[in-house]
């Protein structure tokens, strides 16, 4: 019988994407961005593949429908690139002119000297981190959630979002036993 030596898995993940799933961000990256089956275009296309395997919404939550589509097909994957340094150094974020929806009135409000300034700039890794939370809740709410509910979610990914963003999984190898 032939057989490999090892398995190498990452452990973690429940839920793959069966079709390919897209959304319009304020990302744009310098170049395109490709990562096994997410790309993010330059015009800030997020392209999710059939196939991408996510963990789902993290925490003690209540898995529903506008929370999975979105977590899974967007937050997860933008935080799979953070992870991966893929965003960090050659992504702008393109703010909204008009307020965005944001939890507390205000929140997400820019003047037209920090629009100006973050088309120019590439983003550090925690204000791309900062953009794809609030991206998150903008299109939780666009779905009709609480926004007690949305709020709660935003608190969390703040307080405990970072080591997400910045921790590569452990890969895991379980090695064959040689008789």
């Amino acid at each position: 019988m032939n057989l490999s030596n090892a398995l190498h898995y990452t452990a973690g993940y429940k839920y793959r994407t069966s079709e390919t799933f897209w959304v319009f961000t304020n990302y744009r990256p310098e170049i395109e961005i490709r990562s096994g089956r997410i790309t993010l275009t330059r015009e800030g296309l997020l392209i999710v593949g059939a196939g991408y395997s996510s963990d789902g919404p993290s925490g003690p939550t209540l898995n529903s429908g506008s929370l999975m589509m979105n977590a899974t097909g967007f937050h997860d994957p933008v935080y799979e690139l953070l992870r991966k340094g893929a965003m960090e150094g050659n992504t702008r974020i393109m703010q909204p002119v008009k307020e965005r929806l944001g939890i507390v009135k205000g929140v997400y409000a820019i003047s037209n000297e920090e629009q100006q300034c973050l088309a120019r700039v590439p983003a550090s890794h925690e204000a791309l981190r900062l953009e794809a939370d609030r991206f998150l809740i903008d299109l939780l709410l666009s779905h009709g959630m609480w926004r007690w509910r949305a709020m709660w979610i935003y608190q969390a990914l703040r307080s405990f979002g970072a080591a997400s963003a910045r921790d590569r999984r452990k890969a895991h190898v379980t090695l064959r036993r040689v008789l």
